[in-house]
């Protein structure tokens, strides 16, 4: 649990800050969109981990899908955000 939590909020608070920090707004974007999504993930592994916590690789699927979330490459943040979070909030 502490391992996915750090992984989850260590590096994306230096970037979060190195990207208030600069003037490009995109940055800024990106990072809010990763915090938006990871405090979901967050809640459901809140949620579920009395139940999930148990069964052999619950905390790896948390620590691969914040990799996930994280990375720029891969803009898993903004594709889960447009396509789960967005239309679940009715913003659509």
């Amino acid at each position: 649990r502490v391992n996915a939590i750090a992984i989850g909020t260590v590096y994306p608070t230096i970037c979060s800050i190195t990207a208030v920090s600069t003037e490009d707004i995109e940055n800024d974007t990106y990072w809010l969109t990763y915090w938006s999504v990871y405090g979901c993930l967050f809640l459901i592994m809140d949620v579920t981990e009395d139940f999930l916590g148990r069964i052999p690789g619950f905390y790896s699927l948390i620590i691969v899908t914040t990799i996930y979330l994280m990375l720029p490459m891969f803009r898993g943040a903004d594709k889960v955000f447009r396509k789960i979070l967005v239309p679940l909030a009715g913003l659509q």
